[in-house]
């Protein structure tokens, strides 16, 4: 993985002054987040971009689309309908399993 700017550097490098700033547990638990440093980190045909903002946009678009919300009648308040869950693993097919990368 090429780290060649200081944002994948700051999400992966654990030596990094800014690691700790997106390592908070408010952050690595949103979905949102996740979906940004799967895109912005890539895999092995990741497209870099110096603008962040292509990220910022891709990302939300495709948050939209995957999130569904709607108003709660008593409160008031909006809430979201999804749940999203992460997979470890899938119980008999190891082959599946492999290293975790970011």
């Amino acid at each position: 993985m090429q780290l060649s700017d200081k944002l994948r550097t700051a999400l992966v490098w654990e030596d990094d002054e800014n690691y700790e700033t997106f390592q908070e547990e408010k952050y690595t638990n949103e979905f949102i987040f996740c979906l940004f440093k799967y895109f912005a980190l890539g895999g092995g045909l990741c497209q870099f971009d110096n603008n962040i903002t292509e990220y910022l946009e891709t990302v939300k678009s495709t948050y939209k689309d995957l999130i569904a919300v709607a108003k709660d009648a008593d409160t008031g308040e909006i809430k979201p309908l999804t749940h999203v869950f992460r997979i470890g693993s899938v119980k008999g097919a190891e082959y599946l399993k492999c290293q975790e990368h970011p």
